[in-house]
């Protein structure tokens, strides 16, 4: 048993007996009578090639193992292939069926897995011209899904409205990235947009309260593509009392640097950690780096996940220890929110 099966699970699954999460009969989690929806988690990033699909299933696989129920969703709208890192083959359910308007939830489009307390939705089949419109409809249903702890995303690349719009419903935004120079590039580039996009969202009208507001005053008749520096906007929305973390509502962002190699690459989450702050006003949580070894490509190759066939090789271990520091920033992933 790895240090996480015999650290972690016993710590984090104790939950008291009146507190204990039993199944309801409409299939949702009832605690003292309230029925919860999943913690939504999202892995995503602006660079395609770096990983995403691999530590998303490896993390929701992991996270079955410390009790929880996992719905992982393959958003990837464009090039989906998720069922190949989980070793199985494509689904004849698949999110087509939902955003088709064929299934009424995404429990009914979700298919039983290998690992127990792991059921996944594959993405879609068909070319999707659609793809906000597919992108406002998978919100909903995540929004209102029920059953699972957690809702796990793998999420595609780039930075076109339905992606930001999906990553900003998540309650932890897990961004991605290389060492390499160009997908730290497009992890900025990503951060920017989705901040930009969260404002252009309170700007339309989306989003009720008094952001919208502070935002146009803040802005002072410039448009968002006159905006340079976010920190900056978000240091004027800033009221007595408040917290500019708060613009992106309840979400918290992550950082995992994966294919690491060198002492150097070490020293890009860190980096990456202060230009959020620095930048952007918001605290980024380094969750650690995946060191680069043969038995990653080798799990792929041979469909066999690493999480299940090469647990105690150095890139598992490391995915072991991101989730651990995941959780232990989010305690509502145990129960879901409200």
């Amino acid at each position: 048993m790895s240090f996480f099966n015999r650290v972690f699970y016993r710590q984090d699954t104790a939950i008291d007996a009146d507190q204990r999460e039993r199944p309801s009969g409409a299939g949702g989690l009832v605690m003292a009578g309230r029925v919860f929806r999943p913690s939504i988690w999202a892995v995503g990033g602006g660079k395609g090639g770096v990983g995403k699909s691999l530590v998303a299933a490896n993390l929701a696989i992991m996270l079955t193992r410390t009790g929880r129920r996992v719905l992982l969703v393959d958003a990837d709208l464009g090039a989906s292939n998720l069922h190949t890192f989980l070793g199985i083959e494509g689904a004849s359910k698949t999110l087509t069926d939902l955003l088709a308007g064929k299934a009424a939830d995404l429990k009914s489009v979700a298919n039983r897995t290998l690992v127990p307390n792991l059921d996944l939705v594959s993405g879609a089949q068909d070319s999707l011209d659609a793809a906000e419109y597919a992108a406002g409809r998978l919100c909903a249903a995540l929004r209102g899904s029920s059953g699972y702890d957690v809702a796990l995303l793998d999420m595609g690349p780039g930075t076109s409205p339905s992606i930001l719009d999906l990553f900003l419903t998540a309650d932890n935004g897990i961004l991605l990235t290389t060492p390499e120079p160009t997908s730290v590039e497009n992890t900025y580039r990503f951060l920017k947009s989705l901040f930009l996009r969260r404002m252009k969202n309170i700007l339309n009208g989306q989003e009720a309260g008094p952001s919208r507001a502070l935002l146009e005053k803040a802005l002072q008749g410039r448009s968002l593509g006159e905006v340079k520096t976010i920190s900056d906007i978000l240091a004027k929305m800033k009221t007595p009392g408040s917290d500019r973390q708060n613009f992106l509502g309840d979400a918290q962002l992550s950082i995992i640097v994966n294919q690491t190699r060198s002492i150097e690459d070490k020293r890009i989450g860190p980096s990456m950690m202060k230009a959020g702050s620095d930048y952007f006003g918001v605290e980024i949580n380094h969750l650690g780096d995946i060191l680069f070894e043969d038995s990653v490509p080798e799990s792929v190759r041979k469909r066999r996940p690493l999480a299940l066939h090469y647990g105690s090789s150095g890139a598992a271990m490391a995915m072991e220890v991101c989730l651990k520091n995941l959780l232990s920033r989010d305690g509502r992933s145990r129960r879901g929110r409200a």
